[in-house]
Order: C-alpha cells, then structure tokens, then sequence
C-alpha cells in the first residue's frame, strides 16, 4: 500500500486494509470507518476480492448467482450515494480450497461477512496503538428471500461439505443484527446458529456409528471455521454508540417503525486507553445540581428530574460547568455530498470521534505517546 496523497501535513493511502504493510505496527492512534454493509449492492468499478482459503491454491472457480438484499437495509448512508451502482443479482465464486471471491459486504451469509470483518479488523488492530481506538460504523439489514446455492467442499481446513449453507441463515423480513455479531466476534465469540449446532451433533452421531474418521475430522475443520470467525484477540468493546439521525431515508414499510439509526462500534486494545472526555463534553440539559441541600442550578426545590428520588442532599457532587460527559447517543442529521463517493460521514460525526480519542496538541516526538490534557478542580464532577 503506498501514498495516493502527501503534503507537509497529511498523508492519504490507498489500498486493501487488510495488507497495511507500509504502516507500523502501533503506530496509528485512531480509526473511524464505515466499511461496506452486508447484502448491499455492488459497487461499480471495485474488483472482486480473494478472501480466506489456501493462499497456495491455484483456484478453481464454482460459481453462483443470487440476489442482493435490495432495498432491505436500514442505511441511507450507503443506499443513495452517487458512485454506487445497485443490481438485482451478483454471481459468488468459490473454491474447493475455501476460498471465495466476491466484493466485502456481498457475501452470501452473515456469517461470512463477520469473518471477513474480522480479517480486516485483525490488520487494524495490529497498526493501532495499545492506547489507541477504533471507532467501526456499521448499519444493519434484513434478511432477504432469495437464497444462494454454494460449492460444496470436502476439504478438512475448510469444514463439513457444504458448511456454507444453501439456505439463508436468517429468515426473510428477519433483522440480521450484524453489528452485534461483529461485536460479539471482536470480544472472541462466534455467533453459530443451533440448527448449525445440531448439524454438527448429526455428523458426529453418524461418524461414530459408521467409525467413518473422515467425516470427524470434517466435523473438526468446521469447528476450527467457526473459532476463525472470532480470532480477534484481546479486544475490548467499550460502548456501541447509537447514531441518532434527525433526517433519515423514508422506508415503504407498514408493519415496524422507520429505521433512523446506526451503530458505531468502540473498540480497545486494552482497558487503558487514551480519551479526552473534556474535548467532547455536551451542554447540560434541563435541571443540574449545585450540591446544595434540596436545591437544583435551576433554582428549583425537591423532586426536581421526575423520579422518584429524596431531595438533594450535600452528597450530591456538583455538576460540571463544562457540560456533561459525552452520552452514548450521537445526533447527526445526514450530510449531502454531490460528488461520487461510496458512503460519507456528516462531517460532525468522526470529528467527535479524533477528538475523543487523539490530543489537541498532537503526540510526544520520542515516544509517540498522545499528550493528555492536565485538568484542576476543586470539587468532584459527575457527567
């Protein structure tokens, strides 16, 4: 991957993020990204991709078509941008080895599209600092009704024959919650359903009986294909924060409320890590308390939040004149864009984002470390 773009201030690299072999390991402080969501649409003018499998294979190719989730996602972002180009069908290649080519974010199931976030999260997270974070936009979809007929496979590194399954793995009009897979892959756990399970359990029955070692050992590729979707060591999810939206997309549906929301992903290397919460601090709203005995900053006495609370007490900690601690709800209206661009940000959202999780002054010259901001008080704040 080398420089697309330099200048004295800025450096812009173009490639496949998950071979950043031209960046060092830690040495990034911060990420926010939106990659392409599941079961979308493909892309015009991006070519098709080699994901998993034997990187010695010579690939034999078995192809496939089906159709895209059109019109079954809960993103705008990425639903009407210009430089997108929507089709009814795609065609999948697989191969005997495993692997499968195809466009991230058009893979047949979900569960594919977590394994293959995972390979690029595991290159990310090697380039982040140990106190750096990672900030992974995602939105959701909804499964579709058509179906896809996959390879069948008997390679042991790969699983059970046809571990890829014919059917979809989630129901039609059924919410996939792929943001929450992913986070739950990042935290080290594969989300497998209990038919799958079941499956499993059959194939080892029948194994047993017939002493077939063959088949166990299908049985043991699949497990291994399952850890693979949740390899991603020593990551912590440390909020997902929802993106509220005060202008989305109408929806032609009658039967569940209009999506208005993404998630954004917050994730850690550690538990310790660099955050400036002072830098995105939000105005206080409604009543906040002084600490005085019964009596808000408002003035008012007693009950003053509508709970069911006794009146204030001096152990109540004064509240912060600089505004609250930034919640876990973002509110950012959509953001036009009249060039092509695949999927973009209002500009507001990943500036919240740098300023939370990189230092205003930049970072120390010796040993990259981000300067943290020094803060004097003289009572306790609660945000």
């Amino acid at each position: 991957m080398k420089p697309y773009y330099q200048d004295n201030d800025t450096t812009l690299y173009c490639g496949d993020a998950r071979h950043m072999d031209d960046l060092e390991d830690g040495s990034v402080q911060c990420v926010v990204t939106s990659p392409p969501y599941w079961g979308l649409r493909k892309y015009a003018g991006v070519p098709d991709l080699i994901w998993g499998g034997d990187a010695e294979c010579g690939h034999e190719w078995q192809s496939s078509s089906r159709t895209l989730h059109t019109g079954t996602t809960q993103s705008e972002k990425q639903d009407s941008n210009a430089g997108a180009m929507t089709k009814d069908s795609t065609t999948d290649a697989f191969c005997q080895c495993g692997a499968w080519r195809g466009s991230y974010g058009l893979e047949p199931t979900p569960e594919l599209y977590v394994e293959h976030t995972v390979e690029v999260l595991r290159e990310v997270r090697r380039v982040l600092r140990d106190d750096g974070v990672v900030f992974w936009n995602l939105g959701d979809s909804y499964g579709a009704g058509g179906g896809t007929q996959v390879v069948q496979t008997k390679n042991a590194s790969h699983g059970l024959a046809g571990y890829r399954q014919k059917t979809p793995t989630v129901k039609p009009k059924d919410l996939v919650l792929i943001p929450f897979r992913v986070a739950l892959a990042a935290q080290g756990f594969a989300t497998v359903s209990g038919k799958e399970i079941l499956r499993c359990a059959d194939h080892l029955r029948d194994a047993r009986l017939a002493g077939d070692w063959d088949a166990v050992q299908m049985v043991e590729g699949l497990l291994r294909v399952w850890s693979r979707w949740a390899s991603l060591d020593d990551t912590w999810v440390r909020s997902i924060i929802i993106w509220d939206k005060a202008n989305p997309m109408p929806e032609s549906v009658r039967d569940r409320p209009t999506t208005s929301h993404e998630y954004i992903i917050m994730l850690t290397k550690s538990a310790r890590y660099y955050w400036d919460a002072e830098a995105v601090r939000e105005p206080h709203t409604g009543p906040v308390f002084s600490g005085k005995a019964g009596r808000s900053a408002e003035g008012y006495t007693g009950r003053t939040d509508g709970l069911s609370r006794p009146p204030l007490t001096m152990k109540h900690r004064d509240y912060n004149p600089a505004g609250r601690n930034v919640r876990s709800v973002w509110s950012f209206p959509s953001q036009p864009y009249p060039d092509a661009h695949f999927a973009t940000f209002p500009e507001a959202l990943p500036e919240r984002c740098i300023l939370a999780a990189t230092p205003e002054v930049g970072c120390c010259e010796k040993c990259g470390a981000p300067w943290e901001r020094l803060t004097e008080s003289t009572t306790r704040f609660e945000g």
